[in-house]
């Protein structure tokens, strides 16, 4: 795997994203400290204790700024000291200074306090010698037994929360790991800290005493034998079909392709078509031997992408060889194949693709809901995460958060059940 991109190789004045080493700085702070005689502070992707003490300890800094490590976790210091378990920064910048710079307010894609208040950890309640929670939630409501349906992060938010108020949990998740979609981000360079994230998830759950079911499908008879008092559905997404499936050209995901790329075949060249996102796919079907071409029907590829790490994102696929071509779409007509440019209406004509992948495309992944609202019919039933809309991370993990935290499991009924929408979650 190629090293990351070095801090000196990129744009000067940036907050260095997950494509730039943990601790960037440090050395030239203890440069810029032995030239001066003058005490120096450095920052720069350090996001944990050790990091910290490292470099002040062995790089001989001054003090350290661990500034998007506290937007993750503002209570890691107290953590650190009594030994608990601080929530990591996954650096994507894409809630915190990424929408800073693009003139929004700051939020945090794993920590949803940041955006809004009403959604941080609050107290927890009391538990029991067993890790049970006791009686009453944390409010002195009635404690209930919350089915949550789906391990990804939406749902797996949603069980921590909920367990933390005091709630009797139960989470069903059919794969043998938590973590759904976003554990395919991690198979990325420099995305290894989402595992930490997805990790810390789990171990939460575990010490909250949350019932964790991994490897167990949901049906509707087996969320109604558990028989809850409200159920959370966070069964994500998948993949939205095109007019290209069912031609003679073979489809893929994107998510599939990060996760076992195939083996070249003709004249290996593969067409990503890419409406958000993709980047990852593009470079694990390069290292398989592909050629590969990204299209978007945006100004450019990556156009989605955050201020301070679009740089990073175009300049590593064009060295691995990737044509990058913005506002065009692929085509098949009477001439053979091409890219219809979309300001021009001009058409290039291009070589039959072997492979088309298909990238941010989706749809939600909710069929369970109907029948669990047949199964279930006094039972509140709630969508979380992409099974309501497929999004993003940070939308994930607010929704997931509101359903467990706010405790709204009984406010309002899901559509198909009494034409109220559900409020708040959003």
């Amino acid at each position: 795997m190629p090293a990351p991109e070095r801090p000196s190789a990129a744009p000067k004045f940036f907050v260095p994203g997950d494509a730039v080493p943990e601790n960037a700085y440090s050395e030239l702070a203890a440069g810029m400290r032995t030239a001066t005689g003058i005490p120096v502070i450095t920052a720069g992707r350090i996001l944990d204790a050790d990091t910290a003490e490292h470099a002040l300890r062995d790089q001989g800094v001054d003090f350290v700024a661990m500034t998007r490590a506290l937007i993750a976790d503002p209570d890691l210091p107290r953590k650190l000291l009594t030994g608990g378990r601080p929530r990591p920064c996954i650096s994507i910048n894409e809630g915190c200074i990424g929408r800073l710079y693009s003139g929004m307010p700051m939020e945090c894609s794993i920590n949803p306090a940041i955006r809004n208040a009403e959604l941080g950890d609050g107290a927890a309640a009391g538990t029991t010698a067993d890790g049970a929670a006791a009686g009453t939630t944390a409010d002195g409501g009635v404690r209930e037994h919350v089915v949550v349906v789906g391990g990804g992060v939406a749902g797996a938010e949603a069980a921590r929360r909920a367990a933390r108020r005091g709630h009797r949990v139960t989470l069903l998740e059919e794969q043998p790991r938590l973590g759904g979609r976003a554990r395919t981000a991690d198979l990325r360079r420099g995305r290894q800290r989402w595992d930490l994230y997805l990790d810390w998830l789990g171990a939460e759950l575990r010490d909250l005493g949350v019932d964790l079911r991994l490897g167990a499908p949901a049906t509707p008879d087996i969320v109604a034998g558990l028989a809850p008092d409200s159920v959370v559905l966070a069964t994500g997404s998948r993949p939205r079909r095109s007019s290209w499936h069912g031609s003679d050209v073979a489809v893929a995901d994107a998510d599939d392709v990060i996760v076992a790329p195939p083996v070249p075949h003709g004249t290996g060249t593969v067409t990503i078509i890419d409406p958000e996102g993709g980047f990852t796919a593009a470079e694990a079907l390069v290292g398989a031997g592909w050629t590969v071409r990204t299209i978007t029907d945006l100004p450019y590829v990556a156009a989605k992408v955050d201020p301070t790490q679009v740089w990073f994102v175009r300049r590593r696929l064009k060295k691995a060889g990737v044509d990058l071509q913005g506002q065009v779409e692929l085509i098949r007509d009477s001439e053979g194949w091409g890219l219809l440019d979309l300001e021009s209406d001009e058409r290039q004509a291009i070589a039959a693709p072997d492979l088309i992948v298909l990238a941010g495309a989706r749809t939600a992944r909710d069929d369970l809901f109907r029948t669990l609202v047949e199964a279930l019919p006094h039972t509140p039933v709630r969508r979380v995460g992409d099974t309501r809309a497929p999004r993003g991370l940070r939308d994930a993990v607010s929704e997931g958060a509101a359903a467990g935290n706010t405790g709204r499991f009984r406010e309002g009924r899901p559509e198909s059940q009494s034409g109220v929408t559900l409020t708040g979650g959003s």
